[in-house]
């Protein structure tokens, strides 16, 4: 995966079964930085832990846009298929679809 600029992320994941690639527009809202990191908590992945993780990507510039990327949301909220969001999501290996409903349910919380 790439962000504007070329940095290198991580490599897009495995696709589940053929046809599973994602569309630009998968229909699903933005969400905030809190409805993100609280939609982790819920399944046991603390913001802390992720971004201590952070440390262990050999490229340090990378690691640093990936660490401002998560903690400094865009003003209109995450988009689902960011490259920092699927980064987030590959690097907690969340399956797509499980990831998706997840991504739902936040977009609910107030």
């Amino acid at each position: 995966m790439t962000i504007k600029g070329g940095f290198h992320l991580v490599d897009a994941p495995p696709m589940e079964s053929p046809g599973d690639e994602p569309s630009v527009d998968m229909g699903l809202p933005n969400i905030s930085g809190r409805q993100l990191w609280l939609a982790a908590l819920s399944i046991g992945v603390r913001k802390d832990a992720v971004l201590s993780s952070l440390n262990d990507i050999e490229d340090e510039e990378q690691a640093e846009i990936l660490r401002i990327e998560l903690t400094e949301p865009p003003l209109n909220g995450y988009e689902r298929l960011s490259p920092a969001v699927e980064t987030f999501r590959v690097m907690q290996g969340i399956p797509m679809e499980q990831f998706n409903d997840l991504w739902l349910w936040a977009s609910q919380i107030k």
